[in-house]
C-alpha cells in the first residue's frame, strides 16, 4: 500500500470517531431534555388535580377554595421517571410539587430535579439542577 492510502486510512477512521463521539454528545443531550420534559408533563398532571381538587366545594370531596387536604395518587407520586412530593405553602394558598429524576445522568453524574409552584392563578416552572 502506498503512502497517499494509509494517509486517506488513517483521516477516514478520524473522521468517523469525530462523527461518533458528536452523535454521543447529542443523544445525551435530547436525552436530559426529554426527561425534564417528562417530569414537566407529570406535574402538571398533579397541578392539575391539585387545582381540580380546590375548585371542587368541600360537599363534594374538595378543598372548597384551599388546598388544604389534597393528596396526590401514589402513582403519580412514584413514576419510572422520577419521584415527586407535594407540599402547601403560603397558609394553604400556593402549592409545591418537587421533582426528583430516578437515574442519574450519565453525562454529568447528576440528577435531575424540577419545581413548580403554584397559586391559584398562576405557576413558574424550575430546573433545580440539570
Amino acid at each position: 500500500m502506498g503512502t497517499q492510502q494509509l494517509l486517506l486510512i488513517v483521516l477516514g477512521v478520524i473522521i468517523v470517531g469525530i462523527a461518533v463521539v458528536v452523535g454521543l454528545s447529542l443523544f445525551q443531550s435530547k436525552s436530559t431534555d426529554a426527561t425534564i420534559d417528562t417530569m414537566v408533563q407529570e406535574m402538571m398532571s398533579i397541578m392539575s388535580d391539585a387545582q381540580q381538587y380546590r375548585q371542587k366545594t368541600t360537599n363534594t370531596g374538595g378543598g372548597g377554595g384551599s388546598f388544604l387536604g389534597f393528596t396526590a395518587a401514589s402513582n403519580k407520586l412514584n413514576t419510572q421517571t422520577a419521584t415527586y412530593t407535594v407540599t402547601l405553602r403560603r397558609q394553604n394558598r400556593e402549592i409545591r410539587i418537587t421533582g426528583t429524576s430516578r437515574g442519574r445522568l450519565s453525562s454529568t453524574r447528576q440528577t435531575i430535579r424540577v419545581r413548580i409552584d403554584a397559586t391559584y392563578s398562576n405557576f413558574t416552572t424550575t430546573i433545580l439542577r440539570k
